[in-house]
């Protein structure tokens, strides 16, 4: 990841959290063709959640983020290998 918190195709739609802020997954945008780096990252193995199940919305910001944010396993019973698997799984998808 770049040091401003980015790959080529995603970036962090939160880049700094509160120091007592506990995310319960770890949140990344798909900046193009998000269906397509989906399947990519899917067939790559990466566990991830979307939104794209949820109701569509007239909000533009929720309709955005239905398919472009995806979120990403972060909890303590994470294995080092697992995240290091996961990390270069999304590294090799999303450059």
């Amino acid at each position: 990841m770049e040091a401003n918190g980015s790959w080529r195709l995603a970036k962090l739609p939160f880049p700094a959290l509160d120091r007592a802020a506990v995310p319960y997954v770890f949140p990344l945008e798909l900046r193009e063709d998000a269906n397509r780096l989906h399947a990519r990252l899917k067939q790559a193995g990466v566990p991830m959640w979307r939104w794209d199940d949820l109701c569509e919305s007239d909000c533009s910001v929720s309709a955005g983020y239905r398919s472009s944010l995806i979120q990403l396993p972060c909890h303590q019973e994470l294995t080092p290998a697992f995240v290091d698997r996961m990390i270069c799984a999304l590294e090799h998808v999303l450059g």
